[in-house]
């Protein structure tokens, strides 16, 4: 059972640094498409995309191994006082957090610089689509909050951890997180 617990809390790791590169993907494919759009299509070949996902999953599978070998013994399956299953991802958690605000914050940037620049491109031109492509700039926009969010729940949550027990439990609750929560007040009982 120990190994199917560090694989859940590997997965989730991984997964959520995966969407954020998937985000900054198609941010560039966007940015490509205004500013070498001769080359666009060349660029973002069938093989070049099916390589840069295969990629993208490679590294992030990568970064993870190496936490996973690290903290395998970390999470922990374990019953609540409701009788539900839940799991604690321990040192793999806390780590795994590391690497997803890394991860938000180099989306939130790149997203924003690649969007913005598309912006003033479409601003300044006259072509047919240019309320399309605003409309594009403020989807991208709105999908860039909840990675903010996410990045400010993962601050304030690993603060927590360092400094304040009581504060954790409520954040983790908040949020989801209610294994390490239970954790919590299992090593503070």
């Amino acid at each position: 059972m120990q190994w199917y617990a560090t694989f859940c809390s590997g997965n989730v790791v991984a997964a959520k640094t995966v969407i954020g590169c998937g985000h900054m993907v198609i941010a560039l494919n966007r940015f490509t498409a205004f500013y070498i759009p001769l080359k666009q299509e060349q660029i973002w070949s069938n093989t070049n995309v099916y390589l840069t996902v295969l990629s993208l999953w490679s590294i992030s599978i990568i970064a993870t191994v190496f936490l996973v070998i690290i903290h395998e013994d970390s999470p922990r399956f374990f019953k609540t006082s409701d009788g539900f299953l839940q799991i604690n991802g321990g040192m793999l958690e806390l780590h795994g957090s590391f690497q997803t605000i890394a991860s938000n914050i180099m989306t939130v940037i790149l997203c924003s610089i690649t969007y913005t620049c598309c912006y003033l491109k479409v601003r300044k031109s006259k072509y047919r689509h240019s309320k399309v492509e605003k409309r594009l700039f403020l989807c991208a926009l709105v999908s860039s909050v909840p990675f903010l969010f996410e990045t400010a729940r993962s601050l304030t949550t690993l603060f927590a951890i360092r400094k304040n027990k009581a504060m954790y439990i409520a954040m983790a609750e908040c949020c989801y997180e209610t294994e390490q929560a239970q954790h919590f007040e299992d090593r503070a009982t």
